[in-house]
């Protein structure tokens, strides 16, 4: 169990970033988007001109957060509400984006995600400075992987090559242990209509490998899924993802729902 528990712990830092201070809450008449009706289709219409994924210093998204039990049927929604709160994520310049909470557990807590686009592709860049439990060298991990590959069309998939972080005394053991990590992303057949607006389903797999230097279950290796409903051009429309921050019983396995509820694109 403990194993699974530093595995759990491990996917924490590569997606979970430090807090930061507190962002100013949004106004209450923030400014109203454009929403169009699109019919639903195996994908979203693609109008061709840059900015798919908007990452525009300025923007913002207001999103409803339900924390439930586990995914429905089909993945598109939690079942069993257990509570509810909001969040926002705001873009401070063109490679930092700032997540905040309301209300919940995690009230007025922050996280930092580093994103960047190329061509017009989004890349996720996670950077984390780790300090083993059982020694005092800080160890600088600095992951990149494709987030979002243009355009999002059924049946495009990509994977990430198996890498390495470097060896560390990640769960205090008596040895240098080894962490390994690939994404899997593949757009599924599947849209729905978020605000009026035509929103691509794509599932990723995070798949985490220890090899234990002691050799006690050497190439364990934990999947955790997530889905996002990309809107082309507006950005992320609903996320369905384990909470990592909650191991009751040792284990996280509660899902969140995030929904959005507004944005604001910046020109």
């Amino acid at each position: 169990m403990w194993r699974l528990a530093v595995l759990g712990f491990f996917t924490l830092f590569i997606v979970i970033q430090s807090c930061t201070k507190p962002l100013p809450p949004l106004d209450s008449n923030p400014p109203q988007c454009d929403t169009c009706s699109t019919p639903v289709a195996e994908y979203c219409p693609d109008s061709g001109r840059s900015g798919y994924f908007p990452n525009t210093p300025g923007s913002w998204w207001a999103y409803e957060v339900i924390k439930g039990s586990s995914l429905n049927r089909d993945t598109t929604g939690v079942r069993d509400t257990i509570t509810v709160w909001a969040e926002t994520t705001r873009v401070v310049n063109d490679s930092t984006w700032i997540i905040r909470y309301y209300g919940g557990p995690y009230n007025g807590y922050e996280d930092t995600f580093f994103v960047f686009i190329r061509g017009d592709s989004v890349i996720l860049n996670i950077k984390y400075n780790f300090k083993p439990p059982t020694d005092t060298t800080v160890i600088p991990i600095d992951l990149k992987a494709p987030f979002g590959i243009y355009p999002l069309i059924y049946p495009l998939r990509w994977d990430t090559p198996w890498d390495t972080l470097p060896p560390a005394n990640y769960i205090g053991g008596p040895q240098a242990d080894t962490i390994a990590y690939k994404l899997h992303a593949e757009v599924l057949n599947d849209t729905i209509a978020i605000m009026g607006m035509c929103a691509q389903k794509v599932k990723y797999e995070l798949n985490v490998k220890v090899v234990y230097a002691d050799g006690i279950g050497s190439g364990a290796t934990l999947t955790l899924p997530s889905y996002f409903f990309w809107i082309p051009y507006k950005g992320i429309g609903r996320r369905l993802e384990i909470d990592l921050r909650d191991t009751t019983g040792g284990f996280p396995t509660k899902w969140l729902q995030k929904e959005l509820k507004g944005y604001f694109i910046q020109p």
